[in-house]
């Protein structure tokens, strides 16, 4: 009887210890999705995009900057993508933490996603993800480094 009890004890642990996938993490994955296949580049947006990238000895420091905001940005999220192999995550704002609001002349002119890859010599494409508010109506912007 002690070992039923064990073993039914053992079996609830294990059915509790499923992994439950959370609603950010499916937001991320759908994201991670849509900009490995998009190939598309908003135009007409309200802000400025940057790319740097900095070799250091053994990997690649990449920087999306979004900044030079226009007008005020409510409930900011973004997601920077590369299409460099890796199982590591990619650099996002506004998915799993709070999403930020910017102005032109307030305190928030701006954000940076920073991400690292291995060094390599191959040609790495650049994308991002951004999503944001004005006046209470949401815009999507698409960029891409090859366009």
């Amino acid at each position: 009887m002690k070992k039923i009890f064990i073993i039914v004890c053992c079996l609830f642990v294990i059915s509790g210890c499923s992994k439950a996938i959370s609603e950010e993490q499916r937001e991320y994955n759908r994201l991670v999705d849509n900009l490995a296949n998009s190939h598309e580049n908003s135009s007409d947006i309200p802000f400025d995009i940057t790319l740097e990238t900095e070799v250091l000895v053994d990997e690649i420091r990449y920087t999306l900057a979004i900044s030079n905001v226009k007008e005020k940005i409510t409930d900011l999220k973004a997601l920077a993508y590369h299409d460099y192999k890796t199982d590591d995550v990619f650099p996002s704002i506004g998915i799993f933490d709070s999403k930020v609001t910017l102005e032109p002349n307030g305190t928030s002119k701006g954000v940076i996603l920073v991400g690292y890859m291995p060094y390599n010599e191959e040609k790495v494409n650049y994308k991002l993800y951004v999503s944001y508010k004005i006046d209470n109506e949401v815009y999507e912007v698409y960029w891409n480094s090859t366009k």
